[in-house]
Parts: C-alpha cells; sequence; structure tokens
C-alpha cells in the first residue's frame, strides 16, 4: 500500500508541474463550485443559474441545447433560469461538469495526436455509458456519462510527460486492453493511475473518482452503485470504435462480461445502441467545436458489435509484434535520456571556466527562485566583478585576462564546495548562488570571497600588481521578486555601489517581502546595508530629478570600467559625453508621444549611447533633445541595441537620421509623420516586425 502512495504522490507531483509548465490551473475552479452545489441538497436552480452566468461560454452552450431539436421548446429559450429548468438538473450539473473539465484538459499543448477523434472516442463513450446505466442504474446515469467522459483522459497528460514512445503506443492500433497491457509493462505509469490522481486533485466524489480508478478491471462484483458504474466503465471502455486493432484474450471475454455484470442480451444491446446514437446527437451541441464535424455513429458502433462477435484470430501476432519491439523502444529511451543529459550539462557549462554559463546559471537562479517561493528556502546571491579588468587585459594581454578568469572561478568554487553554483555571467562577471543559508553565512562568504581574491597572485597568472573584485550580495527568506532577472539586478546594483565605495570590497542587503503572501505587484523591500547606510535608488526613483542623478553617476561610473568591444572597428571615434538630455518617443504607434529623462554617455558623428529608464526594441523612432541652456539640440534616429544595466535603468545605442535646432518627434505625431523613415519604423511597430529580442 505504501509503494502504492508513494508512486500516487510522485505522479501527483509530477502533474501539477505539468499543469504548471502549460499554465493551468490544477483544479478547474467553476467545476468545483458546481461539485459543491450538488452535494447540497438545498441547491435550487437558481442557484445554479447564478454560477452558470460567470462562465458566458458554458451559459451560452446550454441556452443553445436548450433550444435544440431535441427539447422542442415552442418559444425561445432566453434566459439561464430557463434553461436550467428546460434542462432538468442533473442534465445542467453533467452538462456544466463535462463542459468545464473537457475545456480544462483541451488546453494542454502539443498533444501530437488527433484530438478530435480522441474527444470523438471519449463522446462516445459516454453516451453508450450513459444508455447503459439507463437500464442498469437509472438513478446513475448522468455520472456514468461523466465517468465514461473522463475514462481515457489519463493518456492526454501522460502523452504531455511520456513524451513521443507513449503517443506512438498509444496510435499504434492496439485494442483498449491490448494498449493497456503493453502500457504497465513500458511505463512507469498507466493512463489509469493518470485519471485517478486527477480525479482527487479535481475532488470529484468518490461514485466517480472509483470507477474511473477501475475502469480496466473486469468485476463483476454487484450491489453497490460504484461497483455497477465501475462494470460499465470497464465495458464501455474496452470496446474499439475502429477497425484492424490487435487484440489480447481478454478481448474475447467483453461480450459475456455485458451478459453477465451487465445483463446485456442482444435486445438490451440494440436498446443501448439506438439510445447512445440519440444522446451524442443531443451533446454534440455541448462539445461541437471539439469533434469532428461529420461523422456516422452508426459506422462507430458497427466496429463495436464486429469486435464482440469475433473472435482474437490473428491479431494476436501483431501484439507480439509490440511485446518485440518492448526491449528496442526501453534500450532507445536510455540512449536518448544519457545523450540529452549530457548534452545538457555540456550546454550549460561556460567553456573557459568550467562554470555554469549564463543560460545554466539563470535556470539555477530560477529553481531557487521557486524554492524559496514555494518552498520558504533561504536564497542568497553573489554579484561578483573583477576590478580593473580592462586594463589587465589592455596591459597583459588575454592569455593573462583568461588566466586570471579561470583563477577565480576555481577559487569560488573551492570557496563555495557544496553550499550552491557558481556561474559566468559575462566578461568577467560571475555569480554565486546559494539556498539555505543564513544571512549571516551568505555575508562571511562574501567578505571571505573579496580578502581570497586579494591573496591570488598574479605573478604565476602572467600579471602584476594587486588582484581586487567588487561583490554585491543579497539575501532573503522570502523574496519580495519573482524573477531571476530582478534578483540579480539587486545584487547587481550592490556590485556597483561597491566600486564606487573604493571597489576591493562587498556590499550586502536583506530583501525581505513586507507581505508574507507577495502579490504581482511589486513588494516593499526593507534593506539592511553592510555598510549602515542606505544605498541610492537606481532607476525606481520618487522623482525625475533623483533619478537622472543616479544614471549620471552611473555613466561616469561606465565610462571608467566598461569594456568597449568595438573599440578600433567603429569608422567613428566615439567621445565620452555624460549629460542629462530629454528622450522623446511614442508609448504605442499613434499620437501617445511621452518625454522621459535620460542621461546620454558618449557621442559620435554616426550615433549616441545614452542610459534610460526603460528597455526599448530595436528600430523604434527616438529623439534625444540635449539642452545647451541658450539653444537646443534635437538628435532624431533609430534605436539599434537595448542592454540592461541595473535595477530599471537600460543602455540604449540610437542610430542618427536626422539633427537640427527643431524637434521631429517632440513637436508632435501628426508633424513627425510627414518623415518617411518615422512612418515606416512606427508602421513596422504596430505591425509587430521590430526586433523584439533585446541584446544583452
Amino acid at each position: 500500500m505504501s509503494t502504492c502512495a508513494n508512486k500516487n504522490d510522485a505522479l501527483s507531483r509530477e502533474l501539477r508541474a505539468l499543469f504548471a509548465k502549460a499554465k493551468m490551473p490544477t483544479n478547474p475552479a467553476l467545476a468545483s463550485e458546481i461539485l459543491q452545489l450538488t452535494s447540497n441538497a438545498k441547491s435550487s436552480a437558481d442557484d445554479f443559474a447564478e454560477l452558470i452566468r460567470t462562465d458566458p461560454a458554458l451559459a451560452t452552450l446550454l441556452l443553445k441545447t436548450a433550444n435544440s431539436v431535441q427539447f422542442a421548446q415552442r418559444t425561445p429559450v432566453t434566459t439561464i433560469e430557463r434553461a436550467v429548468t428546460v434542462l432538468g438538473l442533473n442534465r445542467v450539473k453533467t452538462s456544466a461538469l463535462s463542459f468545464q473539465l473537457v475545456s480544462h484538459m483541451d488546453r494542454l499543448g502539443g498533444v501530437p495526436i488527433d484530438m478530435k477523434a480522441f474527444w470523438q472516442h471519449s463522446v462516445l463513450r459516454a453516451c453508450l455509458a450513459h444508455a447503459i446505466a439507463q437500464e442498469v442504474i437509472p438513478q446513475r446515469q448522468e455520472e456514468a456519462f461523466l465517468v465514461g467522459l473522463l475514462q481515457d483522459c489519463g493518456v492526454l497528460l501522460l502523452i504531455q510527460m511520456l513524451g513521443v514512445s507513449y503517443s506512438k503506443l498509444f496510435s499504434s492500433g492496439l485494442s483498449p486492453a491490448a494498449f493497456y497491457a503493453q502500457e504497465r509493462k513500458l511505463f512507469p505509469y498507466t493512463h489509469v493511475d493518470a485519471i485517478s490522481v486527477m480525479a482527487t486533485e479535481w475532488k470529484l466524489p468518490e461514485i466517480i473518482a472509483q470507477p474511473l480508478a477501475r475502469h480496466h478491471r473486469m468485476s463483476k462484483e454487484k450491489g453497490s452503485e460504484s461497483a455497477q458504474l465501475g462494470a460499465i466503465a470497464c465495458f464501455v471502455g474496452g470496446l474499439c470504435f475502429t477497425s484492424d486493432v490487435a487484440a489480447v484474450p481478454e478481448d474475447e471475454a467483453f461480450r459475456q462480461f455485458g451478459l453477465e455484470a451487465l445483463r446485456l442480451d442482444e435486445g438490451a444491446w440494440t436498446l443501448a445502441q439506438r439510445r447512445t446514437a440519440e444522446e451524442y446527437q443531443r451533446v454534440n451541441i455541448l462539445f461541437g467545436s471539439m469533434l469532428p464535424k461529420e461523422i456516422d455513429i452508426g459506422d462507430l458502433l458497427s466496429e463495436a458489435n464486429r469486435q464482440l462477435a469475433t473472435a482474437v484470430g490473428d491479431s494476436e501476432e501483431r501484439v507480439h509484434v509490440v511485446e518485440a519491439e518492448r526491449s528496442v523502444i526501453q534500450q532507445e529511451q536510455r540512449r536518448l535520456q544519457g545523450a540529452l543529459r549530457e548534452y545538457r550539462e555540456r550546454a550549460a557549462m561556460d567553456p573557459l571556466t568550467n562554470v555554469l554559463n549564463r543560460g545554466g546559471l539563470m535556470e539555477a537562479v530560477r529553481k531557487g527562485i521557486e524554492g524559496n517561493l514555494d518552498g520558504g528556502i533561504s536564497i542568497g546571491v553573489l554579484f561578483l566583478d573583477l576590478d580593473n579588468f580592462k586594463q589587465l587585459n589592455d596591459s597583459f594581454g588575454h592569455v593573462a585576462g583568461d588566466r586570471t578568469l579561470k583563477a577565480l572561478a576555481s577559487l569560488l568554487e573551492t570557496e563555495i564546495a557544496q553550499r550552491g553554483s557558481v556561474g559566468r555571467y559575462g566578461g568577467e562577471e560571475f555569480v554565486v548562488l546559494m539556498c539555505g543559508l543564513t544571512a549571516e553565512n551568505v555575508k562571511k562568504t562574501a567578505e571571505q570571497i573579496v580578502e581570497d581574491v586579494r591573496k591570488l597572485d598574479p605573478r604565476t597568472l602572467g600579471s602584476s600588481g594587486k588582484i581586487t573584485c567588487s561583490v554585491g550580495a543579497v539575501w532573503s527568506d522570502r523574496l519580495p521578486v519573482r524573477s531571476a532577472e530582478e534578483l540579480l539586478a539587486a545584487a547587481d546594483r550592490l556590485m556597483y555601489q561597491a566600486k564606487r565605495s573604493g571597489k576591493d570590497r562587498f556590499c550586502f542587503e536583506v530583501l525581505q517581502s513586507s507581505n508574507a503572501e507577495t502579490s504581482n505587484d511589486r513588494a516593499t523591500v526593507r534593506r539592511t546595508p553592510a555598510t549602515g547606510t542606505t544605498p541610492k535608488s537606481c532607476g525606481d526613483g520618487t522623482t525625475a530629478g533623483s533619478v537622472q542623478s543616479d544614471m549620471l553617476t552611473l555613466a561616469r561610473e561606465l565610462n571608467e570600467i566598461d569594456v568597449d568591444g568595438f573599440l578600433g572597428i567603429r569608422k567613428q571615434e566615439r567621445r565620452r559625453l555624460v549629460a542629462p538630455c530629454v528622450l522623446h518617443y511614442f508609448a504605442v504607434p499613434g499620437p501617445d508621444l511621452r518625454a522621459e529623462p535620460a542621461v546620454t554617455r558618449n557621442l559620435s558623428s554616426g550615433g549616441i549611447s545614452l542610459l534610460v529608464c526603460r528597455p526599448m526594441v530595436r528600430g523604434e523612432p527616438v529623439e534625444i533633445m540635449l539642452d545647451k541652456e541658450t539653444s537646443k539640440l534635437f538628435l532624431s534616429g533609430l534605436v539599434t541595441y537595448c542592454r540592461h544595466i541595473e535595477g530599471k535603468i537600460h543602455e540604449i545605442g540610437v542610430q542618427f537620421v536626422a539633427h537640427s535646432v527643431t524637434p521631429l518627434i517632440a513637436e508632435g505625431a501628426t508633424t513627425a509623420k510627414r518623415h518617411d523613415w518615422i512612418t515606416e519604423a512606427l508602421n513596422a511597430k504596430l505591425t509587430g516586425k521590430l526586433e523584439s529580442q533585446l541584446s544583452v
């Protein structure tokens, strides 16, 4: 029993992760509320009508169903209350639950099967279960419909989890019983396990959940309603609606099982088929968008008849073929898993320093954030930058620079050991991630790293002078941010503060959400700097003046320490120019023109780079206004790149198209659109043709 429970727990975790990845709620909210109403004996038709109004799609479908020819109303049904009365509470309950749960499952993307054919067979089983229940257990015919509809939905979940090999087995032309037999041999979970777990997640009542869990068990137990529904589920779940399927000996027993467990003699079976066709026409309105437009129910049921009347014959041979291929599939799975694991490991490593590269690092930080927000595991991040690395490279060459980077990576891995992860963020920047440590431990680690870097012997690395670093360190037991980018930006900002304070040091902060239940809005952050003073706000100040002041300081610092990777390649030499300016841009294509404070960083005859408070897209038309007190200069052009600096501050490059003492864009949209290059850029922005991936 414990092994089974552990298996279900593991499957439940994987399914929750699948739903989270697909951005689906684990529990369909409206379905849960409908179940609560149905379990309350005091619930009225008005209660159901009030709830159904909250889902316009469901309300529309119920009105359409009530107005269909099957219900023959003399006057049109125009209100939800009357629709509930016409359809009856049982029909409304089943229809609402079915529509909610099927719509929920249908949102799983990337399923490599024919979804319309899948739902067609599921709806047909549901109608057949409903028809048989009218004779066997009439008081539970609506529950029988729902069991028939959902019993194979575990297949959709496992295709998403187990991939192509599972999809191929499902589509390999096996009867349901033969598929279930092979499924148990080849895979850790079956579709019965999956739908049983989801029934628990959805909090379906036991009268539905138990038959779902037993729909491949030919039990002749009698007496309880659950056992009778289980027998119906097993019978309809074992029928084939397509020809030329590979069967197993169990398929031969279905005719006898129907006679003994469900009393389905020839007359009862014929009646059930006729009722099934009628029921399918009624529910076709509800599931029309998910089903093939033109089908012949008679043809599908005739295949089921043929299966019940025909022996297994030579179709058993096809099962043996599948059995023989099992070891090949398993071998291939093991080979692919090993190759994928090796590829992922290689792809996540920086080839120079042999620590995580930026992609692997960001993934590790995201997992750390998930552990913090979901599991309450503390998280610490160090953002480290080698001081004066450009001068080291320029003076002693890239070989000495590479040796220094390798030595730093080795030092960090030795210092961190098993306590965290080390990654190269880019250039001479490294990040250390530590989870489950105290704030004091993270602070001491930052201090120790600064000391150890100071002790590196530059002569063994091919340089001279002292090697130092600046570190920004943050720690939190409950993060106020939800993205890796925001968390790293917080540590990055502290690293720059350490550089401005004289380099060869660290700055530390405790980040804490103002509310234990962090909302989607940005939470208030309580900062505890190591120096005892509150650091400046970068890019998120309350006034334009404070933001621009911070950007001026940052621009001067960047001009001193940033490496110009295009030096010697550009045709025009860039001149450092740190000055306040105003950036004019279009918030959206049209008349919505905005202006924000910005700071220039450097200038050439062909373009300008500046610090701004928002990310921008390559190809956007902008205009920079430089105020020289006695006159103004307007520089108009297109954004050529954008990179994140820290906090909300980004650096953009602008290629000049025009410059003058009078504005082109700042004067207004109407005037600006007289210029072809502005019109073309705005049209490209409107149609989404501008580059959306920002350079980092």
